[in-house]
């Protein structure tokens, strides 16, 4: 799985919880398991509770799109959890991978570069008609064609050499990688399969080799039906009108009112249904989700108390803690403290144009004494009320053999912060306080945009406080709210001086190519602030390549020191995730894997409705 798989600079994840785990002094009842919390089923059925088999799940924000190849943000996966399929999906009760569209694991080769699977039996699409290697060849064809509009997925398959279908088994194909890589099993994961004679009814890449074939033809001239296929791909009505949206999973978006919600109703009579096998990962059991924006602390809160929410992960702190004190609230909702992978941060542009963003942060002096300005021990104490751990690397400290503890969270340290700008030459010369400096022949000074996440008062008031604690030192910070997804956007574009976000991640092992790659520098991906050179990027690719994890975590260790000493982000916390889910339902699972809840089990406790599953 891609480890550092989404951007979310949105308020979405920017949360932590309460202290208290079910409203009670002994905490919830539940069943832990070490790799997932199950909570046991309610026996006591309250009058008052829907019947409903829907789920209306609170969110703060909307993904930037649903098209099936480009989009990065949190909300979309989250959405495609239920409406897409890949050939091996994330486990997310085993922290591991499970077959999907496949009927096992793969079998690999000898020398780790072939591995072979089978498909499935069963599964269909829409119109009826069933899954084939042809949408299995299209789906990673796409996917490696740099027409397409998917830089942060595209870098992963760079060392995807073929897919060779079996001649005597169409189902059975072998997948073929360039080199031994850590995650070449779990590779096939990140990418839901595509239906191709939905997605190209004039199978022009079928006129295309797999393996470099597509890359090269598509810079040549005289392959005009492959720019076309690509443009029509593209196009912005395959990720924003529910019409065109189209997928193997359970669930279809029926509806898409932009600021408001998004609807996904269970298919009926689906494939999924009629296995044998199938586990609550796949199954559909609540017949409609729907995914109700509201980032009004106080309406949210309300809403709760009359129960129009079913759940939540995502709900502020000071905003629980309200809830937990209300009984009625504690009767209604099991709500559960859930670490969380991934990292919030503060972005530098390390290599602005010059122009339109000044050369403000290209000195690494600056970039440490920025982040010896940031009151992060004060943002989590008051802002989030004491949750959240600081952090000094990229790594979750969730991932306990992979970080490096010997890199500490940076001091707030205000005098020495001053005296690192004044050696990087940044020095008040006028009496403004703001710092100034001459550069490229013409004097700046230290001021600068500082995008954040718009919509939320909670996540408004950490801005304010790092505005706050950057001005102490004659740096002039001026906040602007930006909604999403144009955040992500200017983002990915380097539009930006300096930028407050987060970034999603998972319990595999780290690659590092997504966010620390030059190459993701040049071409729109997610390395957002430029950092890197040759000797980091060879690094990467032995992080990426070694085949013994002790040597691994090594590389990975030396990555990390290079990355604290370069500071190309501010590292400020690793979140906790505030779960809530009513206790109307059975089939309660809370994960620390995104997005840490399993809403198509949610099983309405009636008596009449589908039995309880096991997790397996």
């Amino acid at each position: 799985m891609r480890n550092l798989l989404l951007i979310s600079l949105l308020a979405v994840l920017l949360f932590g919880c309460g202290p208290k785990n079910d409203g009670t002094a002994d905490g919830p009842a539940i069943d832990s398991t070490g790799s997932y919390i199950k909570f046991a089923d309610t026996k006591a059925i309250d009058s008052t509770w829907s019947k409903d088999n829907i789920v209306i799940f609170h969110v703060t924000s909307q993904p930037d799109n649903l098209h099936p190849t480009n989009g990065i943000s949190a909300e979309r996966e989250f959405i495609f959890r239920y409406t897409q399929m890949t050939l091996l999906s994330n486990d997310l009760l085993n922290r591991t991978i499970r077959p999907q569209l496949v009927k096992a694991l793969p079998t690999v080769s000898a020398d780790g570069l072939q591995y072979s699977y089978e498909l499935i039996d069963g599964a269909t699409w829409d119109d009826g008609s069933p899954l084939t290697i042809d949408d299995v060849l299209f789906t990673f064809k796409a996917n490696k064609c740099p027409l397409v509009e998917n830089p942060d997925a595209r870098v992963y398959l760079e060392d995807l050499a073929n897919i060779v279908v079996d001649p005597a088994n169409k189902n059975k194909f072998t997948v073929v990688m360039k080199r031994k890589y850590m995650n070449n099993v779990n590779l096939v994961a990140d990418f839901p399969i595509l239906q191709r004679s939905y997605f190209d009814k004039n199978n022009v890449l079928a006129n295309y080799g797999f393996g470099e074939t597509v890359s090269t033809a598509a810079g040549k001239k005289g392959n005009a039906d492959l720019t076309a296929w690509a443009k029509d791909f593209n196009d912005a009505k395959y990720g924003s009108d529910a019409a065109f949206f189209n997928g193997l999973g359970a669930y279809k978006v029926t509806a898409w009112e932009p600021g408001i919600s998004i609807t996904l109703e269970k298919k009926k009579n689906h494939w999924v249904d009629k296995l044998p096998t199938a586990d609550m990962h796949d199954k559909g059991i609540a017949e409609k989700i729907i995914f109700k924006l509201n980032r009004d602390e106080n309406s949210v809160k309300l809403e709760f108390k009359s129960q129009k929410f079913d759940g939540t992960n995502i709900i502020s702190t000071r905003a629980l803690k309200e809830l937990q004190k209300d009984p009625a609230f504690n009767k209604n909702y099991h709500s559960y403290l859930v670490p969380a992978y991934g990292w919030a941060y503060l972005a530098f542009n390390m290599k602005p144009d010059g122009n339109k963003h000044k050369k403000l942060f290209t000195d690494k002096k600056v970039r440490r004494a920025i982040a010896m300005l940031i009151p992060v021990d004060d943002i989590i104490r008051t802002v989030r009320a004491g949750n959240g751990s600081r952090i000094a690397t990229m790594v979750s400290p969730l991932k306990k053999g992979e970080v490096d503890s010997t890199l500490k969270p940076l001091p707030l340290d205000v005098e020495g912060a001053k005296k690192l700008l004044d050696e990087a030459g940044w020095k008040d010369t006028d009496g403004d306080n703001i710092r100034d400096k001459v550069v490229d022949g013409k004097k700046i000074q230290l001021e600068f945009d500082f995008n954040f996440p718009a919509g939320n008062p909670v996540v408004a008031d950490m801005a304010k406080l790092m505005a706050e604690g950057m001005q102490k030192g004659g740096v002039k910070a001026n906040m602007v709210g930006i909604e999403a997804p144009l955040i992500g956007k200017k983002a990915s574009s380097h539009d930006f001086d300096m930028v407050f976000g987060q970034w999603g991640g998972n319990s595999q092992p780290e690659d590092y190519s997504q966010l620390w790659s030059t190459r993701e520098w040049a071409s729109g991906g997610s390395n957002l602030t430029g950092f890197g050179n040759a000797e980091t990027d060879a690094l990467i690719d032995s992080i990426r390549y070694a085949t013994n994890a002790d040597q691994r975590i090594i590389y990975s260790k030396k990555l990390q020191k290079i990355v604290y000493d370069e500071q190309p982000y501010v590292f400020l916390y690793a979140p906790r995730r505030c779960v809530a889910i009513h206790k109307r339902y059975g089939n309660v699972v809370m994960v620390s894997d995104n997005p840490n809840v399993m809403l198509n089990a949610l099983r309405v406790l009636s008596g009449s409705m589908v039995k309880a599953e096991n997790p397996n």
